[in-house]
């Protein structure tokens, strides 16, 4: 399987898709496709948005006057993101 970032047309939203190639069957894709559609959806509207602006390449420091948060939470719901 192959990472790649694209933007949900639906919700805006930038996320790591997983791409199938050689090595992954249709069905270990389709899964892939649906764990990231369910873990989109169980994000607050909020954090869909902050998750959507780091996913764009916003750094911490951006993220964190954006959203009125310190740069040390925003570096905890990056790494609470990358872990769900």
């Amino acid at each position: 399987m192959r990472r790649l970032g694209v933007v949900d047309g639906d919700s805006g939203v930038r996320h790591e898709a997983i791409c199938e190639d050689h090595r992954a069957g249709p069905a270990e894709a389709a899964a892939a496709r649906i764990d990231i559609a369910s873990w989109i959806q169980s994000l607050t509207r909020r954090e869909r948005r902050i998750a959507r602006a780091l996913g764009n390449g916003e750094s911490t420091q951006e993220v964190a006057h954006r959203f009125h948060l310190s740069p040390a939470r925003v570096s905890q719901l990056r790494r609470e993101f990358e872990r769900s």
